[in-house]
Formats: structure tokens, C-alpha cells, sequence
């Protein structure tokens, strides 16, 4: 039987609140970076079970190794992640962004 629809996946999957809060952990250095793996290794498995339930012919980890949800382009002289927020110019100094 054909689907009565179709649906593609791009891109990160949610993280889950135990995933969120184990690099929070992380951050506060109250989890080593082998207890981080293993937790993202089961929210991995976690959402590749998900996917084969609904059906998904191609698998996603989901990206929740990647340390933040911003592309790597973002990072860079020039682009500015928030209205007001502040950033480094090219050669290290802090300034307000400006606002648009």
C-alpha cells in the first residue's frame, strides 16, 4: 500500500530533555565527556527506533553529536546571530550588533 503522503527529514532532530540537559551537564562539568557519549549514543538509538516506527526509509542521528544548532557559517566575521547580541570582529574585538 502507497503512503497517503509524503514526508522528507533535513536536518537536526529535536533534542530530548535528557540529551539538552546532559551537555548543560557537560558545560558545568558535572558529566565527563564519555558519559556524554553514552547518553547521546542512546538518544541516538532512541531516535532511530522512532524513525523505523514511522516508517522512514533513510536514518538521521539526528545531528545530536553537533555541539550547538548553528550552521559553522555562523560563526564567522560578518554574520550576526541575534539583534543586539554582542559579537567578535575579525580580529577579536567585542561590539553590539547592530539592530535591523
Amino acid at each position: 500500500m502507497n503512503p497517503m503522503y509524503r514526508a522528507d527529514h533535513v536536518g537536526s532532530l529535536l533534542r530530548t530533555p535528557e540529551l539538552l540537559q546532559a551537555h548543560d551537564d557537560l558545560r558545568q562539568e558535572r558529566i565527563s565527556r564519555e558519559q556524554l557519549r553514552e547518553i547521546e549514543d542512546s538518544a541516538i538509538l532512541q531516535a532511530l527506533d522512532l524513525q523505523r516506527q514511522a516508517g522512514i526509509d533513510v536514518l538521521s542521528d539526528g545531528e545530536y553529536r553537533r555541539g550547538d544548532g548553528h550552521p559553522a557559517c555562523l560563526h564567522h566575521d560578518g554574520f550576526d546571530q541575534r539583534h543586539g547580541a554582542g559579537r567578535q570582529d575579525a580580529d577579536g574585538g567585542e561590539r553590539n550588533a547592530e539592530r535591523f
